[in-house]
């Protein structure tokens, strides 16, 4: 069995996991809509900065504190959406007002835009039906709509905003611009072996990639996943096992099954035809080697 590290992919011209983090927090730079993602990205990302400033020199677990790489900017992200149902939460008395106010800030464009739609569209009805509506039941089905408007943007959380729209994001940063052929001893230990195990700590495409452009068959060992619950290999010359999921993974709830949720695996080659999702990978200490979260229902160490 080999087994691949964060530093495999480099070559295919994919960046370090210090490199991801200036890239994430390039991209939603100036996003039309996503402004409040890139605001939580740089405040964690400034706060981590600060506090590493803090350590001595002696005592950096980096080699500088201005590298914060994209694993442990995300778990902070993560621990901070979640902080709500940390034990932790008992012994601090407040948090930093500046994490509440990223969390939920006051007003919504897009809350303000679909009210006045709704308003529009009323006015309209009653303009067509005139006697239909009373008044009382006007009130009533105005203030239905402005809190069903309303209540789910002010109860999703722009750190979960964060992390979601993040890991979307890596789909399009996370793609090889160099060649993969620097992987050519895999394709000979293969032919010599007769059958390769590869695990891997990425959720990038290279490893796949590499094996296609060879003619090489490679499983995941995840399609059957959803119903037998076990990684399952078929009987193909390489099996890569992607420990902490991968970009083409999606987990998606489904109402009339054994277990909560369903593993789609959605094809390379065409994925940025397929509609938007969140694909099925984990971060940092917080997820892996725990029993929670996604790793209850997704084949993740």
């Amino acid at each position: 069995m080999l087994l691949f590290g964060a530093g495999a992919s480099v070559e295919a011209g994919l960046p370090t996991a210090v490199g991801l983090t200036e890239k994430v927090l390039s991209h939603f730079n100036g996003v039309f809509g996503l402004g409040g993602v890139h605001a939580v990205l740089d405040f964690v990302h400034s706060g981590l900065k600060f506090e590493d400033s803090k350590v001595p020199a002696g005592r950096m677990r980096g080699t500088l504190s201005k590298t914060i790489d994209i694993e442990r900017l995300l778990n902070v992200v993560g621990l901070i959406a979640s902080r709500h149902e940390l034990d932790l939460e008992a012994f601090i008395s407040s948090w930093q007002p500046s994490v509440q106010s990223l969390d939920y800030p006051r007003g919504s464009s897009f809350s303000s835009f679909k009210v006045s739609r709704f308003i529009e569209r009323l006015f309209r009805e009653i303009e067509q039906e005139p006697r239909r509506r009373s008044t009382r039941f006007l009130e009533s089905d105005f203030q239905d709509a402005v809190r069903g408007v309303l209540e789910p943007e002010l109860r999703r959380s722009q750190f979960e905003r964060t992390l979601t729209e993040t890991m979307k994001s890596l789909q399009g940063l996370l793609r090889p611009t160099e060649s993969v052929d620097y992987l050519d001893p895999l394709a000979d230990l293969t032919e010599r072996q007769g059958r390769l195990v590869v695990a891997t700590l990425n959720y990038d495409p290279v490893a796949e990639l590499y094996f296609s452009n060879k003619g090489i068959p490679v499983s995941t060992g995840v399609e059957k996943w959803s119903e037998t619950f076990d990684l399952s290999f078929p009987d193909t010359a390489v099996s890569l096992i992607k420990l902490h999921g991968s970009l083409n993974w999606e987990l998606k709830e489904r109402e009339e099954a054994r277990i909560a949720r369903q593993l789609v695996v959605r094809g390379w080659e065409n994925i940025d035809e397929q509609p938007e999702f969140s694909p099925a990978i984990i971060f940092g200490q917080r997820d892996k080697l725990s029993t929670g979260g996604l790793v209850a229902e997704g084949p993740f160490l």
